[in-house]
């Protein structure tokens, strides 16, 4: 059974899926800003040693509500505020999104 949830699980999370990424999860480089509730679009899948990166540009919406200090750490930092990389074996998760009207 644990082998069919994994292959929906990868299915789920394809290129061009709408993600929304869960109450309780923190940016992995800045650990004081939380994620819950941020929503985008995957852009890319890696998976290395077992581990699934999944990569997602933020959405509009998203990017409009995030706060100030959030853009200029990762100015600061050299990353962009645009696009967010979770790794789902470091505890983070996500779960499928679609736009509600």
């Amino acid at each position: 059974m644990a082998r069919a949830k994994r292959t929906l699980e990868a299915a789920r999370f394809q290129p061009g899926a709408k993600v929304r990424v869960r109450y309780g999860v923190i940016v992995p480089d800045l650990p004081d800003i939380p994620l819950g509730g941020w929503t985008g679009t995957v852009t890319e899948i890696i998976k290395d040693h077992g581990q699934i990166n999944c990569v997602f540009k933020l959405d509009d919406r998203t990017l409009a509500s995030i706060h100030p200090i959030y853009r200029r750490r990762c100015e600061r930092d050299g990353l962009d505020f645009e696009t967010m990389g979770l790794s789902k074996g470091a505890g983070c998760s996500m779960t499928a999104h679609q736009d509600r009207m």
